[in-house]
């Protein structure tokens, strides 16, 4: 196999979640108060929350069931799970019932731990190297990342982070030019077309997706 296609398979693995140096804010916002914050301190947040998923990933004294209730734990507590929830449905959040909104915010959370679990329990050796952090056009940072031990090289990484009144959250992330945020809206806008705009469809899809995830 080439080692640009093995390179990318093992990418698909680590994250499916761009570029090493900047990306937009994708119009994200932080549902609580952001301020600035500081570069120091953004770049010290990736570094912890990077540290600590690849241990608990690593620990093989974890049973599955204990290793996947850390990393939710980890992930609910970093992420900024309601701001991306509603930018990869866009219009659709505005349009779906309050108990739509809910069952998807639910399973959205679900479906994300598990797909990250997975991907994560494929680090072998692989280190993450934090570089720099510059402000973004919102009120947040774009920490600049790679990630070492890679067929082909370092893939840079960017992580977007804002600061909010209870901590720091990830808004979105980036693996060699690819948009987590942006790829989960064309792809749940995908399912949305294709079912005729029919809300209910996409929750049964999401949850297909949390069995199959959750049966490997």
């Amino acid at each position: 196999m080439p080692v640009g296609i093995r390179r990318r398979s093992l990418l698909a693995t680590l994250l499916a979640v761009g570029t090493g140096l900047a990306i937009p804010a994708l119009g994200i916002r932080s549902s609580r108060s952001a301020p600035d914050g500081s570069a120091d301190a953004a770049r010290a947040f990736v570094t912890v929350l990077a540290r600590n998923a690849i241990a608990i990933m690593a620990d093989s004294s974890l049973a599955d069931s204990e290793r996947i209730a850390k990393f939710r734990d980890l992930f609910v507590t970093s992420f900024d799970l309601l701001a991306i929830g509603q930018f990869v449905l866009g219009r659709h959040w505005r349009t779906a019932s309050t108990e739509q909104q809910a069952r998807f915010l639910k399973l959205f959370e679900r479906q994300q731990v598990l797909t990250w679990a997975n991907r994560f329990k494929y680090f072998n050796g692989q280190k993450i190297a934090i570089e720099s952090a510059d402000a973004d056009t919102g009120n947040g940072w774009v920490v600049a990342s790679h990630v070492d031990g890679l067929n082909g090289g370092p893939v840079p990484v960017s992580w977007r982070v804002a600061q909010s009144g209870d901590g720091w959250r990830v808004m979105d992330l980036s693996i060699e030019g690819v948009s987590l945020a942006l790829t989960l809206r064309q792809d749940f806008a995908a399912v949305l077309s294709s079912n005729g705009g029919q809300f209910d469809a996409l929750l049964a899809a999401m949850q297909s997706k949390i069995d199959q995830l959750s049966a490997g």
